[in-house]
């Protein structure tokens, strides 16, 4: 039986290896999640729950924007042999989007204008 990214173009790398998600990314997940709610509740004490509910999507953002762009700025080249948390967590989304699999010209400008501002 053929992998599900058999007929993705362009093709996914002939060595590639599926993490399973769960074992491997829920608890980063489920860690920035909390970190983000609990600074929603501390910055925003006293604020009304919808102000607390944009700051949870703020700090989500911030952790995205900053822990997985930002890596994907700085080492684009290194995603499919690197075993840093950040470069098998873009391979995991690398699989559904297969341009995002290694380095693309002019996208680190674009990634760190998403990181900045």
């Amino acid at each position: 039986m053929a992998p599900p990214w058999a007929g993705c173009y362009p093709p996914v790398p002939a060595d590639f290896v599926w993490e399973p998600f769960y074992p491997t990314f829920l608890p980063v997940v489920v860690c920035a999640l909390g970190c983000s709610l609990l600074g929603a509740l501390v910055l925003g004490m006293g604020q009304r729950l919808v102000d607390r509910g944009v700051l949870f999507f703020l700090l989500v953002s911030l952790c995205s924007h900053f822990g997985l762009e930002g890596y994907y700025a700085v080492d684009s080249a290194s995603i499919l042999t690197s075993s840093a948390l950040p470069a098998r967590i873009w391979r995991h989304y690398g699989v559904s989007d297969t341009r995002w699999l290694g380095p693309q010209p002019g996208v680190p400008a674009s990634q760190y204008s998403c990181m900045v501002g």
